[in-house]
């Protein structure tokens, strides 16, 4: 059995087909029914159905195992930490065979381990119940903007089928960026002796950017690469056109970017605990300015 031609699904369709009793996948219509009818935002195949009681093609088999694993990850509670689904491999390109994988790349925020695991969990229940893996894969959003040649393939090639809004996407980037900015902050705090003044301003400076770069993904997509293009276009942006930060403390986060530089790369600077503690209070500012950003956004 094959579909009509001419349904919506058509398209999608190898000419391989399967025998029910040799292939595991072959389910009856009642089986993915259900998950196909609550799930609206699903491909256009799904909501081409083919009559009869079996799905034999292999494709549309795999495409509708999808579905069902994106309708049930849905459900569990790492959902609302991911942001971007992105269906790649031969399932996407519309080559796939039976012993293909369905090849699934995950965009999150936050913890990424229950992210997996879950995934993990819900690929297991698709493969008994459908006979389909699907192999996902949990990538940062930090990741994903600046991609490395093997993401910068599946953002080329893939199909994306599940995207948060931008806006809300870059508030949990920022969100992301400040409890990492906390981290380093306590851990600045945690060494401040006379002997790790150095280290000190490498953390305290590293917290504060890691707010600068929140700032900015909250009001751009595209951001710079180095340490100064960051701080100029922070300053530009929220120092002197918008005014949300007040001059003084953009010169302290220049100085502290001085003082970074010193503590890393130059053996004859003389750093002071006076040093320390300027560094220190610039990013206690900057992360209370973006904390109360994100509380009024």
């Amino acid at each position: 059995m094959t579909l009509k031609t001419g349904t919506k699904a058509d398209s999608f369709l190898t000419s391989r087909h399967i025998s029910p009793s040799i292939y595991p996948c072959i389910q009856p219509r009642e089986r993915w029914q259900a998950e196909i009818d609550t799930a609206p935002w699903l491909w256009p195949w799904s909501q081409e159905i083919p009559a009869g009681g079996a799905v034999e093609d292999t494709l549309t088999a795999k495409r509708f195992a999808f579905d069902a694993f994106l309708h049930r990850l849905r459900q569990q509670p790492s959902w609302k930490r991911i942001v971007k689904v992105i269906l790649y491999g031969s399932v996407a390109r519309g080559d796939a065979w039976e012993e293909s994988d369905i090849d699934v790349l995950l965009i999150g925020t936050g913890d990424l381990r229950e992210i997996e695991e879950e995934a993990s969990n819900v690929a297991f229940t698709v493969l008994l119940d459908y006979g389909q893996r699907v192999e996902p894969l949990v990538y940062c959003l930090d990741d994903f903007r600046r991609p490395r040649y093997f993401l910068s393939l599946i953002r080329e090639s893939g199909k994306e089928v599940y995207s948060l809004p931008e806006e809300e996407t870059a508030r949990r980037e920022a969100e992301d960026l400040l409890g990492l900015a906390h981290t380093y902050l306590a851990m600045a705090r945690s060494i401040g002796t006379p002997e790790n003044v150095r280290g000190v301003i490498d953390l305290a400076y590293n917290a504060a950017e890691l707010c600068v770069r929140a700032f900015l993904v909250l009001r751009m997509r595209k951001l710079p690469k180095t340490h100064s293009g960051l701080i100029t276009q922070f300053s530009r942006l929220l120092i002197k056109q918008e005014h949300v930060l007040s001059a003084d403390l953009g010169r302290a986060l220049n100085q502290a970017l001085d003082r970074r530089n010193k503590s890393r790369y130059d053996p004859h600077a003389v750093l002071t605990e006076t040093d320390a503690q300027a560094v220190l209070q610039t990013a206690e500012q900057i992360l209370q300015a973006l904390e109360q950003e994100l509380e009024r956004a």
